[in-house]
């Protein structure tokens, strides 16, 4: 082969080996994606893997997981059962039975040794009241659905919908699926209609805009701070203490942005990341740190959640990953996982070992490893 002649001119192209999903709206701008890395150092490293260690109900799929410190142990639900999961991962018994087999749970601890979990028909409460070192403990016990009325001018609502459940200050904190209400528990307790006083001492409402509230959520290192979210709007509201309602709304602040389902919110350190809509915009990424708010996804992944069939159907959480901060995110019916990196602000593309979507679900940190319920069957990972 003739060498080139000196007039001639020899470039050095750099090869992009390291690097995340940079794809555009249209393939011949980029069709960069990587999948199932993440960036370390300036190097692809693996992103965590997963392995099966308990089957819990081999019939059912994942709907939630919730680690105790107090209590040391994992509370889960799988299908219609509710199961308790000792610190040795090998013994685990079945609790509770819910009214429903299917969707996301939400579960949440107050100091009174109860954790309260929410299907979106029923509320109930497993009691773990310590009685010396007996284990199980003695008056373990699981509500079997607690059925709610709250008066209104002229009449009551029938409280049959329960959904986000959350703690701050003593008390949980519960949104009412298609109302604007939210509700608390009454101080330390909630096994029993008297735990949620029917008043307007312990009721809330969604008051920027005409819209259905979708979780309460206390805002992570922000103290008494509540965020209330709803689809099109967000209110921040303060735990004051009053006697006559302890919130206060904040009259000069709200984000006019809400989530398009609570499944997508997580929170850790000091701000909240969530799957964003508006009366007037499409599905988006964003993160607040109890402020403004700041979108994180690209063109390219704009454009592919705007393609999405059914974007309702979706889950996320956040977690480390030796010094990484992760959120992955996952649309159950697309079929799709993506993971945003907030060390290095770069997005991957996650799977299964079919290439399917990642199957995690509600990762939770116990025993000084990281563990899930799965979407697509009966085990913990």
């Amino acid at each position: 082969m003739a060498l080139p002649s000196g007039s001639q001119q020899i470039q050095t192209l750099d090869v992009k080996i390291a690097g995340g999903n940079h794809f555009g709206r249209y393939p011949k701008i980029s069709v960069e994606q990587t999948f199932n890395m993440i960036v370390s150092d300036g190097t692809l490293v693996d992103y965590a893997g997963y392995k099966n260690i308990l089957t819990i109900n081999a019939g059912g799929k994942g709907r939630g997981a919730y680690a105790s410190s107090v209590l040391n142990i994992i509370l889960c639900v799988v299908g219609r059962g509710v199961y308790v999961i000792e610190s040795d991962l090998e013994t685990f018994r079945q609790v509770g039975t819910l009214f429903t087999s299917d969707g996301q749970v939400y579960i949440a601890e107050n100091n009174n040794d109860q954790i309260v979990i929410t299907d979106g028909i029923k509320l109930y409460v497993y009691d773990a009241s310590p009685d010396g070192a007996q284990t199980p403990p003695a008056t373990e016990f699981m509500t079997s659905g607690i059925d709610f009325q709250f008066p209104t001018t002229g009449g009551s609502i029938d409280y049959q919908n329960p959904g986000y459940i959350s703690f701050q200050n003593g008390r949980f904190i519960l949104s009412l699926n298609n109302t604007s209400i939210w509700v608390l528990s009454g101080y330390n307790t909630a096994n029993a209609n008297n735990s949620w006083p029917a008043d307007s001492s312990h009721i809330g409402t969604l008051q920027t805009k005409p819209d259905f509230v979708q979780a309460a959520l206390p805002f992570p290192g922000k103290g008494n701070t509540l965020f209330v979210m709803g689809k099109d709007c967000i209110e921040s509201w303060v735990d004051v203490g009053a006697a006559k309602f302890p919130y206060q709304k904040n009259s000069s602040f709200n984000i006019d942005y809400g989530t398009i389902n609570p499944t997508s919110l997580s929170h850790l350190e000091n701000f909240i990341v969530f799957l964003s809509i508006n009366e007037q915009s499409g599905l988006a990424i964003m993160l607040s740190e109890g402020g403004s708010i700041q979108t994180i996804s690209t063109d390219g992944i704009d454009f592919k959640l705007g393609g999405l069939t059914n974007p309702e159907d979706c889950n996320g959480f956040l977690f480390r990953q030796d010094g990484h901060l992760l959120y992955q995110f996952t649309f159950i019916t697309d079929n799709l996982s993506y993971v945003y990196d907030f060390t290095t602000k770069e997005f991957f593309t996650v799977t299964d070992e079919d290439l399917n979507y990642h199957p995690a679900r509600d990762v939770i940190f116990f025993n000084n490893k990281y563990y899930f319920v799965s979407l697509n069957d009966g085990n913990l990972y």
